[in-house]
């Protein structure tokens, strides 16, 4: 999971931290940092160079560097990544969810991935290839296997012990899940409901067999809405014989929405999303992705120039109406933008579809 922007928490004491940098007290420095929140050292982090950020990250407790190191940005992970020595570069992977690390992963290129995941212990990089292998922007790789699972002739004493001997590591507790022998799923329990029922009932006399769960090939896009339709803060993954392979939760989709929203709106201004931040984006790629849309724009606009040069005798005739031009051109300038913005918008709600352009042309004629 990772947060930005600006927070009320209180601010670290820089100009300190920038004294110890340069004094290279390093141990003077794990203390002061230590004494402080992950989010607001990541946010420290986060305005420092490079070197810097090298400098306060190497000074922080394990525990303490994971927990941040998950709140940056990508971009920000791959340069502290590449400053690491391997045994730490491997413990910080090692530490990360599964869908974080994964998340990580798939923005690097592809033959750092491989040398990354040689690094990992051998069923922690089967699980990462694992989930690797699904299709990008696909609910594989955004689900995490840290789930509970129980089988449905379990007393609620046993699932109890469960969760307190087996809990600690899962991504969220808000539900336990109930399979059969094979794996399947088929519903499941509230935490709380577990405290209201005798110890000695059965999990078949309180299992919710009404479920929601999401495919496993499923679209990123599917998934934000199936959360928006049931209100949830957890779903469970399935692949197509109905296999419990993970769950997502709602932070992870909060991010997602928030990707697919930035993408949405640089698609309005004319100009593919963007895979990185505006400004670590690298300037030819920034470019590139420009570019092509400009060149199209250009040629469109030349439609613009043969009409007056059709009309060019027309209005040597009466020159005073090429003061209306610019106000024309700006209007219909305008109105283009109004109705892409209304468009992609309705379209990445769900609201209009491809097959609906015949409609929208009509309606914004």
């Amino acid at each position: 999971m990772k947060l930005f922007g600006n927070f009320n928490a209180p601010k670290l004491p820089y100009p300190s931290v920038n004294q110890l940098i340069k004094d290279g007290d390093v141990e003077a420095l794990t203390d002061l940092l230590q004494g402080h929140s992950p989010v607001e050292l990541a946010d420290l982090i986060a305005q420092k160079s490079k070197r810097d950020q090298t400098v306060i990250f190497r000074a922080l407790p394990q525990s303490l560097a994971l927990q941040t190191f998950e709140l940056l940005a990508t971009q920000t992970q791959r340069d502290l990544l590449q400053s690491m020595p391997t045994l730490q570069a491997t413990t910080l992977l090692k530490g990360l969810s599964p869908d974080d690390r994964i998340e990580f992963l798939q923005t690097l290129p592809r033959e750092v991935v491989d040398e990354l995941v040689k690094l990992l212990p051998y069923e922690e990089r089967m699980l990462t290839l694992t989930l690797l292998g699904y299709p990008k922007g696909s609910i594989g790789r955004l689900m995490t296997p840290d789930y509970l699972a129980v089988g449905m002739d379990w007393e609620i004493e046993n699932v109890l012990d469960f969760i307190q001997n087996f809990g600690r590591g899962c991504e969220t507790l808000d539900k336990i899940y109930v399979v059969n022998e094979e794996g399947t799923l088929l519903g499941d329990i509230k935490l709380k409901d577990l405290f209201f029922v005798s110890r000695k009932a059965k999990v078949r006399e309180v299992i919710d067999s009404k479920f929601i769960a999401l495919s496993v090939n499923a679209s990123d896009e599917t998934a934000i809405a199936d959360f928006k339709r049931s209100n949830l803060t957890v779903l469970p993954v399935i692949d197509e014989k109905g296999i419990l392979l993970g769950v997502v939760t709602v932070d992870d989709i909060l991010r997602l929405a928030s990707k697919e929203a930035t993408e949405d709106i640089q698609k309005i201004g004319g100009t593919e999303a963007l895979d990185q931040p505006y400004l670590q984006a690298p300037f030819l790629e920034l470019m590139n992705k420009r570019v092509r849309w400009l060149v199209i724009l250009f040629f469109g606009e030349m439609l613009s120039a043969t009409a007056l040069w059709y009309f060019q005798d027309a209005i040597a005739k009466a020159v005073f109406l090429t003061l209306f031009l610019p106000l024309i051109i700006s209007s219909g300038g305008n109105a283009g933008s109004q109705a892409s913005t209304l468009v992609v918008r309705a379209m990445s709600l769900g609201e209009v579809h491809l097959r609906d352009w015949l409609k929208i042309l009509k309606r914004e004629n």
